[in-house]
C-alpha cells in the first residue's frame, strides 16, 4: 500500500526545484529589505539625531531671523519623500549654503556646525562695503553698499564720508547686480591715481550711459573724461594740467574736460 502512494506521487524536476528556491530567496530578500528600510526609517527619524533647533549668527547686513527661516524651510523637506532632511548626518549642507547665498546678496561666506546632534548653528560672514551706489546724487534717492568687486549687496541707510559715492545705470531693484560689469575695481584704482595726480580727493563719481565719467572733488570742481580713455596718457595729462600755474591760485575750479582727444577744456567759476 505504501509503494502505491509513493508511485502515485508527482515527481518534481530539477528545473522546477531551482525555480522554487529562487522564489523563496527572492521573497526572503524582499522581506529583509523592507525590514531594514523600516528600521532605517525609524532610526533616521529618531529625535535624538534630528535637528530641532536652528541658530544664526551674522554680521551687520544679513537679517538673522530671515536667514533662519530660509534654513528651516530647507530642513522641512525630505529625501525621496520619507527620509527627513533634519537628520544630523544627512542634512543638506550645500543646499542650505546655496539657498542662503541666493536669498541674501550680503552674504560672503557660510559655515554650518551641528552640536549634540539636534542643534544646527549657522555662521554668516557678511560682505564689507567699499563704496556706495545711488540712483542719483539727490538726497531723497535710495543708496546701496558696494563690495570690493562692485556687487550691490545691501541698502545704505547712511552715507559715510569716507566712502566714494557712485552713480550710473542699474535697475530699480539693484540688489545682487554688478556695478560696471566687473570694471569697478579698475575704476577705483584709477580714482586713487587721479587723487595723486590732482592732489584733490574724489568724493562722487558719475558714469552715464555713454561711458562718460565725471569725478567730483571734495575741494570743489569736476573732472570729466571717457571710460575708453582711462590710460597712463590720461593720467599724465591730468597731472600736467593740475600742476599748471592757474591751479595754484585761489580761483575756484568748475570743471576740467578731457573727453575731446588732445583738446582740454578748463573752466573756473565766474568765467
Amino acid at each position: 500500500m505504501a509503494r502505491r502512494r509513493a508511485a502515485g506521487r508527482k515527481k518534481i524536476s530539477l528545473t522546477q526545484r531551482r525555480r522554487q528556491q529562487r522564489y523563496i530567496a527572492l521573497g526572503l530578500t524582499v522581506v529583509i529589505g523592507i525590514s531594514l528600510l523600516s528600521v532605517a526609517f525609524i532610526g533616521l527619524g529618531m529625535q535624538e539625531i534630528n535637528i530641532a533647533n536652528v541658530t544664526v549668527e551674522s554680521g551687520v547686513y544679513t537679517r538673522e531671523d530671515f536667514a533662519r527661516r530660509v534654513v528651516e524651510r530647507k530642513l522641512e523637506e525630505s529625501y525621496f519623500f520619507f527620509i527627513p532632511k533634519t537628520n544630523s548626518f544627512l542634512y543638506p549642507r550645500s543646499e542650505i549654503k546655496k539657498s542662503l547665498r541666493s536669498s541674501f546678496p550680503s552674504i560672503k561666506d557660510v559655515s554650518l556646525q551641528v552640536y549634540d546632534f539636534t542643534q544646527l548653528h549657522v555662521t554668516i560672514e557678511d560682505r564689507k562695503p567699499q563704496g556706495i551706489w545711488c540712483a542719483s546724487f539727490e538726497e531723497s534717492v535710495p543708496c546701496y553698499f558696494l563690495d570690493k568687486n562692485g556687487l550691490v549687496f545691501a541698502r545704505a541707510t547712511n552715507v559715510p564720508d569716507s566712502f566714494l559715492v557712485f552713480s550710473g545705470e542699474l535697475s530699480d531693484q539693484p540688489l545682487g547686480e554688478q556695478y560696471l560689469d566687473g570694471a569697478y575695481t579698475n575704476v577705483v584704482i584709477l580714482l586713487s591715481n587721479i587723487q595723486t595726480a590732482t592732489r584733490r580727493t574724489p568724493e562722487k563719481v558719475s558714469i552715464d550711459t555713454h561711458n562718460d565719467i565725471s569725478v567730483f572733488f571734495k575741494e570743489g570742481g569736476e573732472l570729466r573724461f571717457t571710460k575708453e580713455n582711462t590710460n597712463d596718457a590720461l593720467l599724465n595729462n591730468i597731472a600736467s594740467v593740475f600742476q599748471s600755474r592757474r591751479f595754484q591760485t585761489d580761483e575756484q575750479l568748475e570743471y576740467v574736460d578731457f573727453r575731446f582727444g588732445s583738446e582740454v577744456y578748463v573752466k573756473f567759476m565766474g568765467e
